[in-house]
């Protein structure tokens, strides 16, 4: 499961780097560390 969950999370940070043209995976990571996401609250949720 580990395994699956990480090359998800590669392939997609690897198809936003051709995306928007970043020369490298390190220029999208710091890309994706100053992006601002909202704060999920609790009427965000689903209930199960």
């Amino acid at each position: 499961m580990y395994c699956s969950a990480f090359s998800v999370i590669i392939h997609s940070i690897t198809k936003l780097q051709k995306t928007m043209g970043h020369s490298s995976i390190n220029v999208s990571l710091t890309y994706l560390r100053g992006a601002e996401i909202a704060e999920l609250k609790e009427e965000d949720m689903s209930m199960v």
